[in-house]
């Protein structure tokens, strides 16, 4: 099924952190939701006040509960903010998912989504970063040899060049192993997963217990962009083969859900990220039956999306965000992660909510 809205899709989604942020309040109020909204300890671009806001609709005792995450790698926000503000603004939509509870976590990253960067204040991917601190933690001491390639003196064609003469020489397999499955080696480097818990790793182990006293049964899903086919919004976990968890999101999602630790993601991603949130739901939720993917929306070509996240580590370590180049990086960005046509937008929906209607009914049936 396809929902209705009273307006066009393209209006629930927005050009800044604060008109995205008034957007989802405005919806969550109109919808009678419940709201709670923690206070970030820094501020945007502007000196505004951030927050990660969390709405939860439905009845509140309901045995099931669909978790929906924007925003955690900040400037992807955009797009799964859009997305749960047109959920809010849409009754129709939100009955079709049946009896169950609905949160929306929007901002989960607040600092990245207002300063348009995938990284939180800390330079820190929170999805590199929820893993037991406790325990040792694989460097990525292979990054090392690609460090100066990835984040160099000067940013621009020369540099570059180099960058790409390396993943000539030793593939693209070993550049992704290198760069994009994590490290924690280099604080200022691409792709870093920190020492120890993010405020937002800290305030979501937190909150979710809270908001989900009352449930049995947890779905999550965290919208990101980026990877995949333009505006298709590729399904992946990361449970392995043998899980009971495997077999369920196959049986809810059929051929459509991609498991990324049984390599079914290999041509796009050959590099499992260490530490994400999709990954953690049992230690954050122990007492819970849970179950949790990504919604990975496609935008521009994998190589742009790479390089246009070099550039903003660059930028906001040597570079000059006033400047021209600084300026083209951050639309470089937007344009990496956001697309701004009514198409691409309209996409989004339509598989959200196609996949929503699916967790709930998936949960339902258990």
């Amino acid at each position: 099924m396809t929902a209705s809205t009273a307006h066009p899709i393209a209006s629930y989604f927005s050009e800044s952190y604060t008109e995205s942020r008034e957007k989802f309040l405005a919806a969550a109020d109109a919808a009678d939701a419940r709201l709670t909204s923690i206070k970030h300890p820094g501020q945007g671009p502007d000196g505004e006040a951030l927050y990660m806001d969390v709405a939860s609709v439905g009845r509140q005792d309901a045995e099931n509960a669909v978790v929906i995450v924007a925003g955690t790698h900040g400037i992807e926000g955009f797009c799964g903010a859009g997305v749960q503000t047109a959920l809010l603004n849409n009754p129709e939509a939100l009955a079709g998912l049946g009896d169950v509870k609905v949160v929306m976590i929007h901002g989960h990253n607040p600092h990245g989504f207002a300063w348009l960067r995938r990284v939180n204040e800390d330079n820190v991917d929170l999805n590199r970063n929820y893993v037991d601190f406790s325990e040792p933690q694989d460097l990525n001491e292979y990054y090392l040899e690609v460090k100066d390639l990835v984040l160099p003196q000067t940013f621009g064609d020369e540099s570059e060049a180099a960058m790409q003469a390396w993943i000539a020489e030793n593939g693209v397999e070993n550049y992704q192993k290198a760069v994009m499955s994590g490290q924690r080696i280099d604080s200022q480097g691409v792709f870093y997963g920190g020492t120890k818990a993010t405020w937002s790793n800290q305030t979501m182990h937190k909150v979710l217990p809270e908001v989900l006293a009352q449930q049995k049964n947890v779905a999550l899903m965290d919208i990101h962009t980026g990877l995949g086919p333009y505006g298709h919004g590729d399904l992946i976990h990361s449970y392995p083969a043998d899980t009971l968890e495997y077999k369920e999101l196959q049986n809810w999602f059929g051929e459509e859900v991609i498991a990324i630790n049984a390599g079914e993601y290999g041509d796009v991603v050959a590099a499992v990220p260490r530490g994400p949130i999709v990954s953690s739901l049992d230690t954050i939720l122990p007492e819970h039956r849970s179950f949790a993917l990504v919604n990975e929306y496609g935008t521009v070509e994998f190589d742009r999306v790479i390089k246009a996240i070099r550039a903003d580590n660059w930028l906001h370590i040597n570079g000059d965000l006033d400047s021209e180049q600084g300026r083209a990086i951050k639309q470089e960005m937007r344009d990496s992660f956001y697309c701004v046509k009514d198409e691409w937008r309209q996409m989004i929906w339509d598989r959200a909510i196609w996949s929503f209607e699916r967790m709930a009914e998936g949960l339902r049936n258990l």
